[in-house]
């Protein structure tokens, strides 16, 4: 018998089946065509956004901590990156001798009962003007000195009882320091969004003339803090510096002590902009310098007048 022929017709059709990939590449280049450009940008950085996105959730949840890139600056036409290395404060710390200050069973027991503090509620106990960071008191004698630190302009100051730290401060304040001349001061730190404060303990000042801060060390938030800050403050040392970037500016030389002084004997208001104040540090003609800080103790009777008079008002954010 003779044997039936085998079945070609699968393989044949397949071998036989055009090349339809020409034909859509150039279906697809011509509707891409009749879409605008804009649409298509935008679509393009829509999907890079939601790729950024999706990076930054697989970065969160695998626990690698995020860096921000270092913000652009246009000139003439051109980006430049800004320039940020985060400073090593822990070396510092280290050479500086400041370490971690063990609290007493008894101490620890008393701050766990020790709640946060409003602004407003700080100044009508213990007196001061609200928002300000060397606070000068006078309604209870015995706490008069206290420090509280923001997070925007001192990012390197303690944020839990007992850890030491660095202050960011101008050199005239680590040979005149703000406050009396007691050489401790009541550490308060201010909580990230500005509204609380919360007492860390007693600190003993510990200056660091040898260790230099260079400005683009620190971070862009901070920057524009202290820029902010240095071109509104109506504090002497502030006011000599903004007279010394203005004379400077003015003469295209370094003015004088016996200038500045007049200046300022004057009265007159020294208006300058922030560009200019961020231009002199940038430059090395202002310099801002730390104050290393030590925790020597924590209050308990400041603690106990906290707890005694604020209580009822606002509850333990710790």
């Amino acid at each position: 018998m003779d044997s039936e022929p085998p079945n070609t017709t699968r393989t044949n059709a397949s071998q036989s089946r055009p090349n339809l990939a020409p034909l859509r590449e150039s279906v697809q280049t011509t509707e891409r065509a009749r879409i605008p450009s804009g649409i298509l940008r935008s679509t393009h950085r829509s999907a890079q956004s939601r790729h950024g996105e999706t990076n930054y959730l697989e970065r969160r949840h695998s626990g690698v901590q995020r860096t921000d890139p270092a913000p652009s600056i246009r000139v003439s036409g051109t980006i430049r990156r800004s320039t940020y290395t985060p400073i090593d404060t822990q070396t510092i710390l280290r050479d500086a001798g400041l370490t971690l200050f063990e609290l007493t069973r008894a101490e620890a027991d008393c701050a766990s009962e020790t709640p946060n503090i409003g602004w407003s509620a700080f100044t009508n106990l213990f007196g001061g003007r609200a928002r300000t960071e060397w606070m000068d008191c006078g309604k209870i004698p015995e706490y008069n000195n206290f420090f509280c630190a923001t997070m925007r302009a001192q990012p390197f100051a303690p944020t839990f009882r007992g850890q030491p730290g660095l202050l960011l401060c101008l050199p005239t304040t680590l040979s005149t320091p703000p406050g009396n001349n007691s050489s401790t001061i009541s550490m308060l730190s201010c909580s990230l969004g500005g509204g609380y404060l919360k007492y860390l303990g007693e600190y003993a000042r510990r200056p660091l003339p040898e260790v230099h801060v260079k400005w683009n060390d620190l971070s862009p938030t901070c920057r524009r803090a202290w820029a902010h800050r240095l071109s509104t403050s109506s504090v002497l040392a502030v006011r000599a510096l903004r007279t010394r970037v203005k004379l400077r500016n003015e003469r295209n030389r370094e003015p004088s002590a016996a200038e500045v002084e007049q200046h300022l004997l004057g009265g007159r208001r020294v208006e300058i902009l922030q560009r200019d104040i961020t231009a002199a540090f940038r430059k090395g003609e202002e310099k801002m310098m730390f104050l290393g800080i030590q925790c020597t103790g924590y209050d308990s009777k400041l603690a106990t007048v906290i707890q005694t008079n604020l209580r009822p008002h606002v509850d333990n954010l710790d």
